[in-house]
């Protein structure tokens, strides 16, 4: 019956090719529109916990620990100030940069705690992302954006407390990823001082021609191990979630509020479950903008397929009442119609594969990728086409006879 599916479709070349291209757009465009979907949720997923906990986001120009202006290198010396409560940060290194030669070097530099890094991984145009430390390591694992100053993966340069002159009291960095040029970084609070914010505000696309100076991004642990040593610091800046715990008191939360708000130097306050709703309602809008389009042309595209294909079966009547003749059983005889609509439809998924990674090539910028969630939408989208397609013999038949269908097919 396979070989015969494959005469079938040989037999109509010219419909089956119409039909693989309707197909093939019915594809692409359920691949392009769960690409979409899932490039949103993703980025609302990484920290979806958070947003959906009680607490609050701070965007933060420094956090100081007493009142002796003492400011706060770990996000776990905020937690030991406050009760019930998890912090987790984002850094600014306050250090020295230099190449080989000894020259410096200027670079707007970030650090994180480990929770961020494990959370969110930005695109990379080579290299890999931060990993965990190496207790055996002479070095920082750091992450450059694209550069004026050549600098690649594999590449060193040294940097040293602000309060040091070069060569006194280096520390190796070995740059083990480069960004690409407008990578969706967290915790780059520039231009960010609005409120109502929702999950993609912690967010920011860094460019090189936008921001003019490259992007250094370390974890906060690293920088921490050669702080006893090498006196180097990074101090809390930028964004912090303050999550409370769930057996929290309300007096622990005024409490604590009143601790961040003595010591901290906040920019902006956002509360966490405002804006779990903010993102929940941007994610809808973009599902309720995209959908109908998708929806619109996948209909309108199936029914036209379906069209084609009813032509295609209605030709090839004759043929399935000649093989029932022979002694095939008519059930068999249309499900050859049926084994050419699965040829047909693997065949039509194959191409739009090809013509998504031809798009992924041309431009890598796009969110349009190909995962797990794509695969399973086409091949919903493809049980759909069948099922149908399997039924279109036995209602095109309806009732007529073998010999009623050689009659009207002389």
């Amino acid at each position: 019956m396979l070989k015969i599916g494959f005469y079938e479709l040989k037999n109509n070349i010219w419909i089956n090719i119409l039909i693989c291209i309707q197909l093939v757009i019915v594809f692409v465009l359920a691949i392009a529109t769960s690409s979409i979907i899932v490039y949103h949720y993703k980025y609302y997923n990484n920290f979806r916990d958070y947003f959906e906990s009680d607490g609050y986001l701070y965007n933060l120009d420094s956090f100081y620990l007493n009142d002796n202006n003492l400011i706060a290198t770990d996000s776990k010396d905020i937690e030991k100030l406050l009760s019930n409560a998890d912090v987790v940060a984002s850094y600014e290194p306050v250090v020295n940069y230099y190449d080989n030669n000894g020259d410096r070097l200027e670079f707007v530099s970030m650090a994180y705690d480990r929770e961020i890094i494990d959370r969110h991984t930005p695109e990379l145009s080579e290299g890999i992302w931060l990993n965990s430390i190496s207790e055996d390591a002479d070095y920082i694992e750091a992450v450059i954006s694209q550069n004026n100053y050549n600098i690649k993966v594999g590449d060193t340069i040294f940097m040293n407390n602000i309060f040091y002159e070069y060569p006194e009291k280096l520390i190796k960095i070995k740059i083990v990823g480069v960004l690409e040029d407008n990578a969706r970084i967290v915790g780059y609070t520039k231009n960010t001082y609005r409120n109502s914010r929702d999950y993609s505000d912690i967010y920011c696309d860094y460019s090189l021609d936008n921001e003019e100076i490259p992007m250094l991004i370390m974890s906060e642990e690293s920088i921490k191990c050669y702080h006893e040593q090498y006196e180097v610091e990074a101090f809390v800046k930028g964004w912090v979630f303050v999550t409370f715990s769930d057996n929290i008191t309300e007096t622990q939360i005024i409490q604590n509020e009143k601790i961040l708000g003595n010591y901290a130097q906040i920019i902006t306050k956002e509360d966490l479950e405002e804006i779990a709703i903010k993102s929940q309602v941007r994610l809808r809008e973009k599902l309720i903008a995209i959908f109908p389009i998708f929806i619109g042309v996948f209909v309108l595209t199936i029914i036209s397929s379906l069209c084609s294909g009813a032509v295609s079966v209605k030709k090839q009547m004759k043929n399935y009442a000649i093989y029932s003749i022979c002694g095939m059983p008519w059930h068999q005889s249309t499900g050859i119609s049926v084994i050419a609509t699965y040829i047909l439809t693997a065949i039509s998924f194959i191409i739009s594969i090809g013509c998504i990674f031809i798009i992924t090539s041309i431009n890598k910028e796009t969110t349009i990728n190909f995962g797990i969630v794509q695969f399973g939408v086409c091949i919903g989208v493809a049980l759909i086409y069948s099922i149908i397609s399997a039924l279109l013999p036995s209602l095109i038949i309806n009732g007529t006879s073998i010999k009623e269908i050689l009659r009207n097919n002389e």
